[in-house]
């Protein structure tokens, strides 16, 4: 996988990662994630993935899981890109 130009790490520290739990979620592919995290590792910026929202989708599967079930530390649709200043 290439290093896209936009990750560029002397001007972005961290990239966090973490799906939505509101009712109307739009639903977090896992692979999306895992690319994400892959262009990170390329890029040499760090990234965190803190949840997999309401509506998951991994491995074809889909998942719905309850707000008050939502597993803190493991997807997009809410990305933060942290800048250096």
């Amino acid at each position: 996988m290439p290093k896209l130009p936009y990750l560029d790490s002397s001007k972005i520290a961290e990239i966090s990662v973490g799906g939505e739990s509101r009712l109307n979620a739009r639903v977090c592919d896992f692979a999306w994630v895992v690319s994400l995290q892959e262009q990170a590792k390329l890029a040499g910026i760090r990234f965190h993935f803190h949840q997999t929202g309401a509506n998951f989708l991994k491995d074809s599967k889909f998942y719905r899981i309850p707000k008050k079930q939502i597993l803190i530390g493991l997807c997009q649709v809410k990305l933060k890109i942290y800048f250096k200043y």
